[in-house]
């Protein structure tokens, strides 16, 4: 009796173990988020279908899709896409027409864990943050990728950055 109570355990036991790591495995397929960071190469058409962005940054899942591929790369968007412009950490919505050449983008995309960076880029992008080059805490900006001239900006009280 002892005997068949201990293995009816274990089954049950073996049987939990199996469901929960069968929910892990399922969870595991579900879509994550890419995010890129770089500078808007050229203002986009009017009601465009893509970004191409420099891209010089990202989370770590999109860095590694980059490993080995050129920074210049065209992400695609759609009527769902969210368009920020933050400005002193405060965001705004805005149209795709606010975004101009230079601007500094942080791009959000879900996709599977498993997509390739073409399909990635295939994939309309979740939100479009166009970030200020004024720094929120310090004096100084400091230097962002492709634009030195912003290392030698001061916050002025009035809200905008002056070269000095």
């Amino acid at each position: 009796m002892k005997l068949r109570m201990l293995f009816l355990a274990l089954v049950a036991v073996a049987a939990v173990g199996l469901g929960a790591t069968g929910s892990i495995a399922a969870g595991q397929q579900g879509n994550v988020a890419y995010e890129f960071r770089g500078e808007l190469a050229a203002a986009p058409p009017p009601n465009s279908a893509s970004l191409l962005v420099d891209v010089a940054g990202g989370n770590q899942r999109a860095l590694r899709l980059m490993v080995g591929q050129p920074s210049g790369q065209s992400f695609s968007v759609g009527a769902n896409t969210q368009y920020l412009r933050w400005v002193h950490g405060v965001p705004t919505v805005v149209q795709q027409s606010n975004l101009a050449e230079g601007d500094q983008l942080t791009i959000r995309i879900r996709a599977p864990r498993s997509s390739n960076l073409g399909q990635v880029e295939e994939t309309n992008a979740n939100r479009v943050a166009d970030r200020d080059n004024v720094c929120r805490y310090s004096g100084f900006c400091q230097s962002l990728p492709g634009s030195p001239d912003v290392a030698a900006a001061k916050y002025s009280p009035a809200g905008s950055a002056e070269i000095v």
